[in-house]
């Protein structure tokens, strides 16, 4: 087993151990997005590796909103993707990946849903 490979176990298992079931996943966030109207404007922009957990998700807040359509295409996108870390290093990311609301750098919020209005619901970690 390779040094990547095995951090990127111990960081699983860290993973496994802090997620929240209240904290949406890759899969919760896609299921969501789906079943709003696909012209809704929302505040959820590009997908990147989260700088909290490096092998968590995190989807920028923005100033001026897309459609769930743009929102939808990029989380799906992220699906199995491969990301470098803040700090280095490629972390995967699958369905059951924690997604985090934060700007590119900085530590935010969980995201825990989305109103029928588009709005982000997050919770402090």
């Amino acid at each position: 087993m390779d040094m990547q490979q095995y951090v990127n176990n111990m960081l699983k298992e860290s993973q496994d151990q802090r997620k929240a079931s209240s904290q949406f996943s890759l899969n919760d966030l896609i299921d969501r997005l789906e079943q709003l109207p696909q012209d809704m404007p929302i505040l959820l922009g590009e997908a990147e590796s989260y700088r909290g957990y490096y092998m968590d998700l995190a989807f920028v807040p923005l100033d001026e909103p897309r459609t769930v359509k743009e929102a939808l295409d990029e989380a799906e996108d992220a699906h199995g993707k491969t990301f470098e870390g803040y700090k280095g290093g490629e972390f995967t990311m699958e369905g059951d990946t924690p997604v985090w609301y934060s700007h590119n750098g900085s530590c935010g919020p969980a995201i825990i849903g989305i109103t029928d209005e588009g709005v982000i619901l997050t919770q402090e970690d």
